[in-house]
């Protein structure tokens, strides 16, 4: 059991935590007592947001539960106590779905009844749960008739949004990672590519120059041989010339 020890916080508490107080208040879509004094004054009236409206019972050790829309991770709760100072409780025991529980107290005594309709805040262990227990401990007064709450909320994170943003960053990490080694692999297909295509119009270019340089050499072999047949008939002619003579 986690027990808080709010004596030493609650004048600043108290004095911080009003009826106009805001936060992020968790979803609560459901209730159920352990017992009412009439139908209409049943646990539902703690979170309409009516402070004029209330939970009253002839237990002094009463219980109520609440479920959430949603698994939360509850970091306070906030009351509103019935004003009249022999109705007031000093200490609550909250249990949670994960079996864990915590002790809440004391509340505001309000003797001379000037805490009347005024929240009253007190910061929780963080814990993840999709329900609340609400269980009175203590009362104020020994000879209390009557217990209950005017009204109720808890001031919390839905659990999901934050399984929700870690695993959007895991897609956005893996995305970019995706998109990195795609780009990266990219880059080497198209170098590959640049590669290939260059080696390939270099080889045509050695082709080309192979085919000019036989080509070149069959035009110095017909000049020769072009060369050689004027020389051979120059000599013919000058024997010819010769013999007559």
């Amino acid at each position: 059991m986690h027990i808080l020890d709010h004596s030493k916080l609650l004048l600043v508490l108290c004095l911080t935590c009003s009826y106009e107080a805001r936060g992020r208040y968790v979803n609560i879509t459901g209730c159920s007592h352990s017992s009412t004094v009439r139908p209409e004054n049943g646990c539902k009236e703690t979170m309409d947001g009516d402070r004029l409206t209330y939970w009253v019972t002839w237990e002094l050790n009463p219980s109520m539960t609440v479920n959430f829309s949603m698994s939360y991770k509850l970091t306070q709760m906030e009351i509103m106590q019935l004003t009249f100072p022999e109705n007031r409780i000093k200490r609550i025991q909250l249990e949670f779905s994960d079996n864990s529980s915590q002790l809440i107290g004391p509340l505001i005594a309000n003797k001379n009844r000037a805490h009347d309709y005024k929240w009253e805040c007190f910061p929780l262990k963080p814990v993840n749960t999709k329900m609340v227990k609400i269980m009175v401990k203590e009362m104020h007064y020994e000879n209390a008739e009557k217990s209950g709450l005017r009204e109720l909320r808890f001031v919390g994170e839905p659990e999901k949004l934050t399984t929700q943003s870690d695993n959007i960053v895991t897609m956005v990490t893996t995305v970019e990672e995706m998109t990195q080694t795609e780009m990266m692999g990219k880059s080497r297909d198209h170098l590959k590519s640049v590669l290939k295509k260059r080696l390939r119009m270099r080889k045509k270019k050695i082709e080309k120059q192979k085919k000019m340089e036989k080509t070149i050499i069959r035009e110095s072999d017909g000049s020769r041989e072009k060369n050689m047949s004027g020389l051979q008939m120059s000599f013919l002619l000058t024997l010819v010339v010769f013999n007559f003579s």
